[in-house]
């Protein structure tokens, strides 16, 4: 299996968009669209697709970006 190729990224203070740190464009994400959901399988549920980020405001600290696995 293939090693994944891991960028660090940051969000965007000024659009709130999720950008590579090198400053390439290529991923940009609206973090306020999304879905907000509590576990994986609530994320399902809401549509998310498997590797889509989904949002967990009942997470400490709140609002937690988080990557749907299954």
């Amino acid at each position: 299996m293939a090693k994944p190729d891991l960028q660090k990224v940051y969000v965007s203070p000024t659009d709130s968009v999720l950008r590579r740190d090198d400053g390439k464009l290529g991923l940009a994400v609206a973090l306020d669209d999304l879905e907000d959901a509590a576990s994986d399988v609530a994320a399902a549920a809401a549509g998310v697709p498997v590797g889509g980020l989904y949002r967990d405001s009942t997470a400490t600290p709140a609002n937690v970006v988080r990557v749907r696995v299954a």
